[in-house]
């Protein structure tokens, strides 16, 4: 094209070089919407294989070909939607490794339960989420058995009351406590 315009610089008009001209932007539109369509292809293929970076710079060579292409411009959405909820995904997983990190584990539960409800079976989630219920029990464990030593403390004391009401508290936070069942049928 530019040697035809450089012709058309030297004699403006030329009707051999305008219909060059012509024929030749044409082919290149034709050759640029296949090249776009194969873009376009490429991309689709890879859309099961999760190559999400892969499958956006296929899609936007072809866009560069042919910006006009519908199929494209659908793709390129859905793969920003994707792009989006990825990003929002990763943001929601260093909340709540925050949250963990931090012993908010009410928090870190309701965030992660959130994260699966967009993302079921995300192995970092699926983690976190046994992580978060092994904490949580090892915190019930630990306040059960001070609820054990407060209850033989109490029991010892005398204080039957305080120590059966504590047996019940202990009992609540970890039914199956081999310690608080056995003081609860003294």
């Amino acid at each position: 094209l530019s040697l035809i315009a450089d012709g058309l610089g030297l004699v403006p008009g030329h009707p051999g070089l305008e219909e060059l001209r012509s024929r030749v932007v044409q082919e290149k539109t034709r050759y640029d919407r296949a090249q776009a369509l194969r873009f376009l292809e490429r991309a689709e293929a890879a859309f099961g294989r999760g190559a999400l970076a892969d499958r956006m710079e296929l899609t936007l060579r072809g866009l560069s070909l042919d910006p006009d292409n519908a199929r494209l411009r659908t793709l390129e959405t859905r793969l920003q939607e994707e792009l989006e909820r990825q990003r929002a995904l990763r943001e929601l997983i260093g909340r709540v490794s925050s949250a963990l990190a931090e012993g908010r584990l009410t928090e870190a539960q309701r965030d992660v339960d959130k994260g699966l409800a967009q993302a079921p079976s995300d192995q970092q989630l699926l983690d976190l989420k046994a992580e978060i219920a092994r904490r949580i029990e090892s915190e019930r464990s630990e306040r059960a058995a001070k609820l054990l030593g407060e209850a033989k403390r109490r029991l010892d004391d005398k204080e039957f009351d305080a120590s059966l009401a504590l047996i019940r508290q202990g009992l609540e936070l970890a039914p199956q406590h081999p310690g608080l069942m056995a003081l609860s049928k003294r």
